[in-house]
């Protein structure tokens, strides 16, 4: 590809030069020629002129109108016109190649801006695409044990997720209870499943960090991409550990990129709760986003 950019700069090149050679004339010989043949004659005039005189006036007349040093000065004036020309010339070449030099120098920085657009997002891609790739291997080890040991059940992926997002429906301990109640409860479900899920919640941060930091790319289509791979219960459990303190900043991510779109009210359990976060956080949005 690099091999085509450069054959077609080089033909522009050539093509370049060739206007160049139309648009900047250099100076005919003709004016020399002419301009030579011109002060001959009037040398040759002068002479046939001096020696048609008396022999008494040619003496009179050579001091008067000096023939060489007429020759030599019309001479002399030819070759300053010429060399005025000459400079107009390669003053307008000069001017010509620079310019065509800007025009190439431009376009090759257009291509190779480029390439390493397209370079800096492949690297972007193939980081992001491993990276999602490991936060998709991480919701496949979470384990959650329930039951004693002579009746102990253990799950594991996206089933132990359900099974530990589920804790926090009050169906599970009771119908009804106050928000401050459910908050209290949180905290202790937060102190026993909390170690289950630590791991799957850090991955989760450092890939929506990754995409956050990474300039001159759509980010809110590939937080779009990260949305999709998360599920019913795993939003709800992002958006009760998201209310710890301690997770300000993967609560920032998760409104910047609208994680919880879809989220069901089921999870949500206090539509208070939703109050907490910022609409942003509920919103689909698909505009480009290269700011922070």
């Amino acid at each position: 590809m690099d091999g085509r950019i450069v054959e077609g700069l080089e033909t522009k090149k050539e093509d370049t030069a060739k206007q160049k050679e139309s648009s900047a004339k250099r100076p005919s010989l003709w004016f020399v020629a002419v301009a030579f043949v011109f002060v001959i004659a009037l040398w040759l005039l002068n002479w046939f002129y001096g020696s048609s005189l008396p022999d008494t006036e040619r003496g009179i007349f050579g001091d008067t109108f000096g023939a060489v040093n007429a020759l030599f000065s019309g001479l002399a004036f030819v070759g300053v016109i010429y060399a005025i020309l000459m400079q107009r010339y390669e003053i307008a070449l000069t001017k010509e190649d620079a310019a065509t030099t800007k025009k190439i120098l431009d376009e090759q920085s257009g291509h190779l801006e480029k390439q390493l657009l397209n370079e800096r997002r492949r690297s972007f891609e193939d980081t992001f695409f491993k990276m999602l790739t490991l936060f998709m291997e991480v919701t496949e080890s979470v384990t959650c044990v329930e039951g004693r040991s002579d009746g102990r059940h253990i799950y594991k992926g996206r089933f132990a997720i359900e099974v530990i997002a589920h804790k926090i429906h009050p169906s599970t301990i009771y119908a009804e209870r106050t928000l401050s109640q459910h908050e209290s409860y949180v905290l202790a479900f937060i102190r026993e499943y909390g170690a289950s899920v630590s791991h799957y919640l850090r991955n989760l941060e450092s890939l929506l960090t990754f995409l956050n930091i990474s300039s001159q790319v759509d980010r809110l289509f590939y937080g779009g991409i990260i949305r999709g791979h998360i599920s019913d219960a795993e939003q709800g459990l992002i958006f009760h550990f998201c209310l710890r303190p301690e997770a300000a900043n993967l609560k920032r991510l998760v409104e910047k990129y609208s994680l919880f779109v879809g989220i069901k009210d089921e999870y949500v359990i206090f539509p208070e709760l939703k109050d907490r976060y910022y609409g942003s956080a509920f919103e689909a949005r698909y505009s480009l986003i290269y700011d922070d």
